[in-house]
């Protein structure tokens, strides 16, 4: 099913209204969606890519990643908030991963990331944020590959709690390469309809299917994205 439908974009907002979402939620996802997940992860990451996890976060995706690629392969593991970075380092011991206190979106630019002590919570806020904050510089994926000489990754895991589309706006050089060859994108709808950004998983499939991508959905919140 095509999630960024524009029907189903309408019907899951006015499920959000009534409160609908929260019951469906645990038929849709079960207690966790990774079981889904990582199926399609199992399927197309190869011994000896180059992965990247973007909003690694505590490191799950990661560790799989890293399991996945093997030790030919390598992963980049990105977190740009300093506490939760902490903790990734604490919990990466791999060989084959190298993680990286940066964060990534549209354009070059210092933001504000909300300081909650759950690191689930944290992202970046806006100037109606009222609750404990902190500044953090982000980047560009094009720039940060051609500033570091970093080859371009085979596989790339995005999950930054609704910016999901600045992170592809960010990449249009590194889009078009054909050693990229699959994105896992969690995709936040209401947040980025909080945002204004109006069907933003709409956009993000014009966008990578410019690029020559398939897109497919694991679930309404997991899109795959498939060079052809």
């Amino acid at each position: 099913m095509n999630y960024s439908n524009l029907y189903l974009y309408w019907l899951r907002k006015l499920a959000r209204t009534i409160g609908l979402t929260k019951i469906l939620h645990p038929f849709i996802y079960g207690k966790r969606y990774e079981p889904k997940v990582e199926p399609k992860l199992n399927s197309s990451v190869k011994i000896g890519d180059i992965a990247w996890d973007i909003g690694a976060n505590m490191g799950l995706y990661t560790k799989i990643l890293s399991t996945l690629v093997g030790e030919k392969g390598f992963v980049r593991a990105f977190e740009p908030h300093p506490k939760t970075f902490s903790k990734l380092k604490e919990n990466i011991k791999n060989t084959n991963i190298e993680i990286h206190n940066i964060g990534f979106s549209a354009k070059v630019e210092k933001v504000k990331f909300s300081d909650s002590n759950n690191h689930d919570l944290n992202s970046i806020v806006d100037n109606s944020y009222t609750g404990k904050f902190l500044e953090v510089n982000i980047t560009t994926i094009d720039k940060v590959i051609i500033e570091k000489n970093w080859r371009i990754p085979n596989v790339i895991k995005i999950d930054v709690e609704g910016y999901e589309l600045d992170i592809i706006k960010g990449m249009n050089s590194t889009l078009y390469d054909k050693n990229l060859r699959f994105l896992l994108i969690e995709i936040h709808h209401n947040i980025m309809d909080k945002r204004k950004i109006n069907n933003g998983a709409q956009q993000i499939e014009k966008t990578l299917e410019k690029a020559n991508f398939n897109i497919s959905w694991i679930d309404p919140s997991h899109l795959v994205a498939i060079r052809k």
